[in-house]
């Protein structure tokens, strides 16, 4: 939570603010009040969080699914309960992803 995540003209994701689980995705924890690029090819981006637990997900234009951040409930989807301050593939074919407090959602299409 209290973080911010935009994909500038150019499809290039940025993010911005609260770090403290790895929520930007720019391999640390360390909070930011100016904006990190992470990384190009960004189609879609959305953050989640409860409390100052946040995580974020992202979908590349190749329509690969990837997350980072807190992930004490699962919610990142890699099959673990481990953090991520690096963003992690965890799907490809996806259309569509949202975020809730504790969970992560995503439409998929036909591969």
């Amino acid at each position: 939570e209290n973080h911010s995540l935009f994909i500038k003209t150019d499809d290039s994701l940025w993010a911005m603010g609260g770090n403290g689980h790895g929520q930007l995705g720019d391999g640390t924890k360390t909070d930011r009040v100016i904006p990190v690029k992470i990384t190009d090819g960004i189609l879609n981006v959305v953050t989640g969080g409860f409390g100052n637990q946040g995580h974020s997900l992202f979908i590349r234009t190749d329509g690969s699914l990837w997350a980072m951040g807190y992930n004490g409930y699962g919610q990142l989807g890699d099959g673990t309960t481990t953090d991520r301050s690096n963003p992690i593939q965890i799907g490809s074919n996806s259309i569509m992803v949202a975020t809730g407090g504790r969970h992560s959602i995503s439409v998929f299409g036909a591969p």
